[in-house]
C-alpha cells in the first residue's frame, strides 16, 4: 500500500513538518515491527528444528551426548534459562532510522566469542530467515502507511492530504 503526500503549501518549515511526519510514522512501523520479532519470531529459535532453520553451527559431539542423557530439548535450550529470560520481555527503543530491542539474557549469551569453535548464541538469537525480513518491512510499510492515513484530521489542518 503506496502513500503519497500532496502538499498544498511551500517552503522548507513545510518541507521539515513533512519529514518529521514521515520519519514519526517510520518509527512506530519499526517499533511494531520489532515487537512483532520479538513476540512471534525469537521463540521460533526455541523449538525442535530451529538449528537447521537457522543454520545453527553444529554443537560438538560430547555436547550432543550429554544433551542426548537429558531428555535433548531443543536447540539453544539446556536448562531454558536463555529462552525464559529471553521471551519474557524486550525493551523497544527507536532512534532515527533505526529499532533497539533490548532483552534480559543470562551472561554466556552476551559474551563476546574468543574460540571459533564456540557458537556464536547473540547471532544465533538474532538470525532472520528471508522471508521473515520481508515480512518485518511489510509490517513497517503498512503500519507507517497506517499512521499516515489515521492522521487525516492532521493532514486537514495542516492542508495536505493523502491519496
Amino acid at each position: 500500500m503506496a502513500v503519497k503526500i500532496q502538499t498544498e503549501g511551500n517552503g522548507p518549515d513545510w518541507n521539515e513538518f513533512l519529514k518529521s511526519f514521515q520519519n514519526a510514522s517510520t518509527k512506530i512501523g519499526l517499533r511494531e515491527a520489532a515487537k512483532t520479532w520479538h513476540r512471534q519470531m525469537l521463540p521460533r529459535h526455541f523449538v525442535l528444528g530451529a538449528a537447521r532453520r537457522y543454520n545453527f553451527k553444529s554443537r560438538s559431539a560430547a555436547y550432543q551426548k550429554r544433551k542426548r542423557r537429558r531428555g535433548g530439548p531443543p536447540a539453544l535450550v539446556w536448562m531454558g534459562d536463555l529462552k525464559r529470560d529471553a521471551i519474557s520481555g524486550a525493551t523497544v527503543r527507536t532512534i532515527s532510522d533505526r529499532v533497539h530491542a533490548t532483552m534480559r539474557v543470562p551472561w554466556y549469551a552476551k559474551m563476546v566469542k574468543k574460540n571459533p569453535k564456540l557458537p556464536n548464541i547473540p547471532e544465533e538469537l538474532t538470525t532472520l530467515r528471508k522471508e521473515e525480513a520481508e515480512e518485518l518491512g511489510e509490517i513497517v510499510r503498512e503500519t507507517a502507511a497506517r499512521h499516515l492515513e489515521s492522521s487525516g484530521e492532521l493532514a486537514k489542518k495542516k492542508r495536505f492530504r493523502t491519496t
